[in-house]
């Protein structure tokens, strides 16, 4: 849970440690978001393994039996694992799994109480042995607790793995019926975003992240970047998709969690709660290759945490820009935008946007990156560093750099990365960078690009694509939000409010 002492502590970033005084408001673990971690190892075929298994737990509150001594409760469970070969390790970008422990692993998973029964029960798992070149493998469970003592605020259960002596111990919240408070109106649409309310009226906060009905922006984890630059360009997009309902922003960062704290924008969005860090602690860095084979790890890690009754997740990257033809919230897209709603046969589960390339032509001729065209000038950096949080808030969408490109590039359905999903997390199995498993009866389904759509700005980092010999027109209603008044009372270019 967000810890609200300020203190002196030891932060270890990318190997190096750093003294970080009264930063511990600003970020949460990993390890307290809802999420629990559990590591096993053992020999597979001829390879040594470790079995890494995150696991979510909501015992909720069903019934208060008679006696009053007891209750009955429903045991969701959800969660997924990877195998970690300890001779090869993980090199990146893909998380490639030990074939030798997926080939003769019996995928059987059980759960019980650690005390004072011996009922075991055993979660399904989804052998996905042909598809784990960058998946996770889940598994999920529905039971019912018949006697759960009425005084108890926590559950504790043990997890064990068919053919591993090792077992862990783990802990899950006992949910009291929810009330809803705290409802804000998104387009005609009721969401609870602070957590429901107990049975003698004190208010029930889960340390998971998500909320009923509550958008969630999950990014693509921070794994080192200029804070700066970055927390500019993060501020453009939260301010351009607060128009679509988003509610919050969740960032795992992996390194330079300091340096992000010590940035005043990065500061005042925590602060209104518009953005959620999270540092990332459950795995360490890979020796040898890049640290984005922990990115479908986090996706799934995030995607567990964010699990509410209602809730969506947009999984997406910040040079990746939801637009629609009129004013439209998430769920309306979620609902409405289907490609072809005649073949949809079942509840949508995850729906996969298409994705547009957009790019200057000037930058691209001259094969340098678009960033400086995204970083507003601010004049004496010092100064704006200097500042107070509360005297910044999100730039004017009036002056939002999307304006400066007119048209996109044809769609290119052949790459098969031209896409990114929005998910409803609780009916998906695990999910992936450019798609999701949904759970048996969900479907995921396209998205008409007539209705929605996303535009990348391919070459905003680095440049990677030259401007092309045909561009198809943008058409000006579907940059809506910039016409709107900015809600949070924004001001041109990011500048400091005196």
């Amino acid at each position: 849970m967000q810890a609200l002492l300020l203190m002196t502590f030891t932060l270890i970033v990318a190997k190096s440690i750093v003294p970080v005084t009264c930063l511990r408001p600003y970020f949460i673990e990993s390890s307290d978001i809802g999420v629990s971690k559990c590591t096993m190892q053992g020999v597979f075929g001829e390879d040594h393994a470790t079995l890494h298994l995150w696991i979510r737990a909501d015992v909720d509150v069903i019934e208060v039996l008679e006696d009053g001594k007891y209750n009955q409760a429903q045991l969701r469970v959800k969660g997924f694992f990877v195998f970690e070969s300890l001779e090869q390790g993980w090199e990146g970008p893909q998380l490639m799994q030990s074939e030798e422990a997926l080939s003769s692993f019996s995928f059987q998973i059980h759960i019980r109480p650690h005390l004072g029964s011996s009922s075991a029960w055993e979660l399904t798992a989804w052998d996905m042995k042909k598809q784990t070149k960058n998946n996770v493998l889940p598994f999920w469970g529905n039971f019912t607790l018949y006697q759960l003592p009425a005084s108890h605020s926590i559950w504790e259960y043990e997890v064990s793995v068919e053919g591993l002596d090792y077992t862990c111990q783990l802990v899950a919240d006992v949910h009291a019926p929810p009330v809803r408070m705290n409802s804000n109106e998104v387009d005609g649409e009721t969401s609870s975003l602070e957590g429901g309310q107990s049975s003698d009226g004190t208010t029930d906060y889960s340390k998971a992240l998500g909320r009923p009905g509550q958008v969630s922006f999950l990014l693509s984890p921070l794994f080192g970047s200029g804070v700066s630059a970055y927390a500019s360009v993060l501020a453009w997009h939260i301010a351009w998709h607060q128009k679509f309902g988003v509610d919050i922003y969740v960032l795992y960062v992996t390194r330079q969690m300091t340096e992000l704290l010590e940035n005043p924008m990065i500061q005042m969005m925590v602060q209104k709660n518009l953005l959620k860090l999270i540092m990332w602690i459950d795995m360490p860095t890979p020796l040898r290759g890049t640290p984005y084979a922990h990115q479908v790890i986090i996706y799934n890690h995030g995607i567990l945490s964010l699990m509410a009754e209602n809730s969506l997740v947009i999984v997406a990257d910040l040079d990746e820009y939801l637009l629609t033809p009129e004013p439209m919230s998430i769920h309306q897209v979620m609902s409405n935008c289907v490609e072809e709603e005649r073949t949809v046969s079942a509840t949508v589960a995850t729906l996969n946007i298409k994705r547009f390339n957009i790019l200057n032509k000037t930058s691209a001729d001259s094969n340098v990156s678009e960033l400086p065209q995204w970083i507003p000038q601010l004049g004496d950096s010092h100064t704006l560093n200097s500042s107070q949080w509360m005297d910044l808030q999100l730039p004017s969408l009036a002056e939002h750099p999307l304006k400066m490109y007119t048209s996109q590039a044809a769609y290119r359905p052949e790459s098969g990365f031209a896409k990114k999903p929005i998910h409803r997390p609780q009916l998906c199995k695990a999910i992936k960078v450019h798609g999701g498993f949904p759970m048996d009866g969900m479907q995921e389904v396209q998205a008409n690009p007539a209705c929605a759509r996303l535009l990348h700005v391919v070459n905003m980092n680095q440049p990677r694509m030259l401007y092309p010999q045909k561009m198809n027109p943008i058409m000006s209603k579907w940059f809506w939000p910039m016409k709107e008044d900015n809600s949070d009372g924004g001001v041109s270019g990011m500048q400091v409010v005196r």
